[in-house]
């Protein structure tokens, strides 16, 4: 990586729609005094206190260029008036001193401009941590793992009227600022006493000032269709771009208000019914040498009796063998089961698992034996991943612990045979949602 020659900024999408507004009859002159960082937080820290603030303190730096690439508002300066102040009685100071006498119109400035609309509000929440994840895997000391999450920013904006102080638009926009990182590793002895430690991985954090200006653009682009909408401020257009950004704006208030802050990963309440087929993978461990793993499949059916929770009822086949082949045996496994969804209403949705079942050992490959029923517990973690209305992936990792020591036909040591197994498969959904969605 080496440093980079200095740029202009990012050109944001909210930016290019700002710039894209119909022309305006005549810009409005604004003021802003003070756009504020009013959350009064510093920045998340995992060691320890920092003093840096969670957001930019150069809000009123943005929103001003905001308010001149809209075309509709022509601010003037405010924020140092002071100083603006001070530099015309030095002009004034020095034509008197040094200025032709004889010309007294030369001592004369022009007047200020005085604002028409008052620009205020500024940056009320930011929000830490909002939605976090991530995925990984690890296998004899070689691994990799991914993280992402994700910040929120809300800022508020209104338009006052100088002439009399009525409020006469209030708007609030927010936007999401995203963290992700990636590495790998591998840790392992490569021959006797020769240790293999190797790592890589890269991290991202958006700027947190691309996100305030985003927000603060989209602010003043909803109050410009707005205030079109209320006559507040004109347009010459004459093609229709007018009609067409408002229209946007409506359609896009219409699709806000079918979610909820969670935006796209907020999803409706899933159907209460759910049937599907699974793929699985078992493990034995038993009382003979070391299991292998072994394949099979089959069906699995679910009622929710809430969001968060539901029961439903499990069957499989597979088999279960050591990676000598001293043991091997064909088994079907029948259960049901008590769900639980800690956050039900999202596209991912994290699974816990209970049950109480049964396995079956039906017997060697090729051999007659005695059918063996063995009681289990069952207990699972996984997830639920929303295909689409009517479809979902679900995948599951769990463990069936015998209540007994008979499934393999000995019995030796403190614990009983249990089975590590791990499930994928595809679900169909309907039936009636548990609850209506959130608005």
């Amino acid at each position: 990586m080496q440093s980079l020659a200095a740029r202009i900024n990012e050109v944001t999408p909210t930016l290019a729609n700002l710039k894209s507004l119909p022309p305006a009859t005549e810009p409005v002159v604004v003021a802003v005094y003070k756009f504020r960082d009013q959350t009064g937080q510093y920045k998340p820290s995992e060691n320890g206190s920092s003093f840096s603030t969670a957001v930019t303190q150069g809000a009123t730096s943005i929103l001003i260029k905001a308010l001149d690439d809209s075309g509709y508002f022509s601010p003037i300066e405010r924020e140092n008036v002071s100083n603006l102040l001070n530099e015309r009685k030095i002009i004034r100071s020095t034509r008197m001193q040094y200025g032709d006498p004889n010309t007294s119109e030369a001592q004369v400035l022009p007047p200020l401009l005085y604002a028409g609309i008052l620009i205020e509000g500024g940056i009320v929440s930011y929000d830490a941590n909002v939605l976090t994840g991530g995925v990984g895997a690890r296998y004899f000391g070689a691994g990799a793992n991914a993280r992402y999450r994700q910040d929120r920013v809300t800022i508020y904006l209104r338009a006052i009227s100088t002439s009399n102080g009525r409020v006469l638009k209030t708007v609030n926009t927010s936007r999401t600022i995203l963290s992700q990182a990636v590495d790998g590793g591998m840790f392992r002895f490569v021959k006797f006493q020769r240790l293999l430690e190797a790592e890589t991985g890269y991290s991202y954090n958006e700027p947190g000032e691309i996100a305030v200006r985003d927000a603060i653009e989209k602010a003043v682009h909803v109050l410009v269709v707005e205030g079109l909408v209320d006559g507040l401020w004109f347009t010459a257009d004459t093609t229709g771009a007018a009609v067409r950004q408002v229209e946007g704006l409506l359609a896009e208030e219409r699709q806000l208000a079918e979610e909820d802050v969670r935006g796209p990963y907020g999803q409706a309440p899933r159907a209460s019914t759910q049937v599907g087929l699974f793929a699985q993978t078992t493990r034995y461990s038993g009382d003979f040498g070391q299991g292998r793993y072994e394949y099979g499949g089959g069906v699995a059916a679910s009622r929710r009796l809430a969001p968060t929770y539901g029961i439903g009822l499990t069957a499989a086949t597979g088999r279960l063998s050591t990676t000598d082949l001293e043991f091997q045996r064909n088994i079907l496994s029948v259960g049901a089961h008590f769900d639980l969804r800690p956050v039900p209403d999202f596209k991912l949705v994290p699974l816990l698992r209970f049950g109480l079942g049964a396995t079956v050992d039906v017997g060697a490959p090729g051999a007659q034996s005695v059918t063996t029923v063995v009681p289990h517990l069952y207990y699972g973690a996984g997830v639920e991943y929303q295909l689409g209305p009517k479809l979902e992936l679900q995948a599951l990792f769990g463990n069936h612990y015998h209540l007994t020591d008979r499934l393999d036909g000995e019995r030796q040591g403190k614990f009983n045979d249990w089975i590590l197994s791990g499930q994928v498969g595809l679900q169909l959904l309907f039936g009636t949602p548990t609850t209506t969605p959130t608005r």
